[in-house]
């Protein structure tokens, strides 16, 4: 999926959505949502409506 962010970028959404609060378990950067799931963290481009989901193994993995 075309996810207009750096992979730097994507990498700190990502981990922002991990450790965001429950009241809000979201993140967001030019226009990509990153929103905490039960099973991972779920990322949304907006312009095409595309998205997909990352499981928590993977990101406990790059959190390190």
């Amino acid at each position: 999926m075309d996810v207009p962010l750096p992979p730097f970028d994507l990498h700190q959404l990502i981990i922002a959505a991990a450790k965001s609060d429950d009241l809000h378990p979201r993140a967001e950067l030019m226009g990509v949502i990153a929103d905490r799931t039960e099973t991972g963290v779920r990322i949304r481009v907006v312009a095409n409506a595309a998205h997909f989901d990352i499981p928590w193994p993977l990101i406990v993995r790059g959190i390190k």
